[in-house]
């Protein structure tokens, strides 16, 4: 069931650091990272307590089967498969990596922020190439005006 206090979270939030969710109503959510060509990504699932919204990743795993077992490794993509390796050691600029994504958001005046160590919101902005961007998140049609 949803509240009214719910659809403020859903949809898609960018920030300036080349993250961006996608918030969904049936408690999934999608987080991307982008870097030139890089790309990192999760997926899992949310729940709001008190305006803050908290991500649990669920990893998407693939099946290795060699002929002696199988094994499990993370996905490249969000479709699990199975398959028999031709080469053990692959690097790829697109991968499965929850390691840099926000475990929590706190949700003000339309903007997720991302609460520091210590508890507190960060509101600041930070000096990237001689201009200053902030840390929060903002609805993606109003990233782009």
């Amino acid at each position: 069931m949803k509240t009214i206090a719910q659809n403020n979270y859903l949809g898609e939030w960018n920030d300036y650091w080349g993250s961006s969710f996608n918030i969904k109503s049936d408690s999934t959510f999608e987080f991307s990272w982008h870097f030139d060509l890089f790309e990192r990504w999760s997926n899992g699932v949310w729940i709001i307590k008190n305006d803050t919204i908290y991500f649990r990743v669920v990893p998407v795993y693939d099946t290795l089967k060699y002929s002696s077992g199988y094994s499990l490794v993370l996905s490249e993509d969000e479709k699990p498969k199975v398959f028999i390796p031709k080469i053990l050691v692959t690097e790829n600029a697109r991968k499965q990596d929850s390691t840099d994504m926000p475990t929590k958001l706190f949700y003000q005046e339309d903007k997720l922020y991302t609460i520091g160590k210590n508890g507190k919101l960060i509101k600041k902005k930070t000096k990237k190439w001689k201009a200053r961007f902030p840390f929060w998140y903002v609805r993606r049609e109003k990233f782009y005006k």
